[in-house]
């Protein structure tokens, strides 16, 4: 691996660890494939509307407070 970014660091996560939980938040829960799944359906959304390597992107969130289990359930 020479390029080391977080979408290759993502892919490789999801690839050696796709169904363990990445997040649990109140009754939802998403494994690392999911995760990766999620982030190229946005990547191909934003791709289609003219965001190309290099652009910048932000995004706006409210406050929520995220639980992170040490193990899954």
């Amino acid at each position: 691996m020479t390029d080391l970014n977080l979408a290759s660091v993502w892919e490789f996560v999801a690839d050696d660890y796709g169904d363990r939980l990445a997040l649990w938040h109140g009754d939802t829960k998403r494994t690392w494939s999911e995760f990766e799944s999620r982030a190229s359906l946005l990547a191909g959304a934003l791709a289609e509307v003219g965001v190309g390597l290099g652009d910048n992107v932000a995004r706006s969130t409210t406050a929520t407070s995220i639980s992170r289990p040490s193990s899954p359930p």
